[in-house]
């Protein structure tokens, strides 16, 4: 079967979507025929950046794929005319998959798994695998319709992609007729740095209790050069951009050290950081669950125990200036 694979440039962060894919696909099929790389974005990439990129995929054709704005429409209109009967179509994690893939297969009447860990083939049929139950369990999924389009799940295994095949670009420009909408105001998005990269991380959670604590915990944090996520509850009250959000329905992170601060450790929070190396729990709860997980846990006030750690790190006179 061909391979097509669709990445986000809207979305930013090509090269980790692209270094994701590159590790799915060394973990499934072995037969899986590469076809072609979609890169989906606007006018904001330039030369350099797909020059890079060219020379990355892992395939003999990368095709970009230009739109004024992300318009899901047109986009389906374009993808109905490439995609093949018998292609597997990989998205990237994110919105684009999330949105595109199962409108694509109910268009092109074949199979859907969102949220794919793994792919592959036995029985003389395609299997595909997701997590359920927070993360706590393993589904498979017989795909039975052709075309199969998959989108990957949050927080991917990475390998560096790295094609050392020559690679022919083109570019094809999808004109937005305006049918579709209309009064349309482009807001830019407010940039915040990309915890999801940081090899350490402080997650705060509602043991914090109220705005004030969470401002301060980010502030300690951010002093001993810790990037700042939060657990559910915390985002939903509004203490902090939903981009910070970790777990299962937010970032999955993989940082060497992971400091976990107020937050229960309930499975949709654990989920986003399981993958640490090195979990440190700070809870006065000590029957929380993330006790029993953590590599260390201290049972004490968040704030005195974190202050403490700042101290320690830092030295007395840095820590209280």
């Amino acid at each position: 079967m061909r391979c097509q694979i669709i990445l986000n440039a809207f979305k930013g962060d090509l090269e980790k979507q692209l270094e994701e894919v590159n590790c799915f696909i060394s973990e499934s099929r072995e037969d899986i025929e590469l076809n072609n790389v979609l890169i989906i974005g606007g006018d904001e990439m330039d030369g350099d950046d797909k020059e890079k990129l060219t020379e990355m995929v892992p395939t003999s054709s990368v095709i970009f794929v230009f739109m004024e704005r992300y318009n899901s429409e047109i986009l389906l209109k374009y993808l109905e005319t490439i995609v093949e009967k018998e292609d597997i179509c990989i998205f990237s994690s994110g919105y684009m998959g999330l949105e595109i893939a199962p409108r694509l297969s109910y268009r092109l009447k074949g199979s859907v798994l969102t949220d794919c860990e793994r792919c592959y083939e036995k029985e003389g049929g395609l299997f595909g695998e997701k997590k359920f139950y927070s993360g706590h369990m393993m589904g498979e999924y017989k795909l039975l319709n052709t075309p199969v389009f998959l989108c990957l799940s949050k927080g991917q295994k990475r390998l560096p992609a790295e094609s050392g095949i020559e690679t022919k670009a083109t570019e094809v420009y999808l004109k937005d007729d305006g049918d579709f909408f209309s009064n349309v105001k482009q807001v830019e998005a407010k940039q915040e740095e990309d915890f999801t990269k940081s090899s350490f991380v402080l997650v705060a959670g509602k043991g914090a209790k109220n705005q004030g604590t969470i401002s301060q915990l980010r502030e300690m944090g951010e002093r001993i050069g810790a990037s700042f996520g939060v657990s559910r509850p915390v985002a939903m009250n509004g203490w902090v951009p939903m981009e910070r959000l970790v777990g299962a329905s937010g970032a999955i992170l993989a940082p060497k050290i992971a400091i976990v601060a107020g937050a229960s450790g309930a499975p949709a929070l654990y989920v986003g950081v399981e993958k640490s190396d090195f979990i440190i729990a700070i809870n006065n709860d000590e029957k929380a669950p993330i006790i029993k997980k953590a590599d260390i846990a201290v049972i004490g006030d968040v704030t005195e125990v974190l202050e403490a750690i700042v101290k320690e790190i830092l030295g007395e006179e840095e820590a209280n200036e």
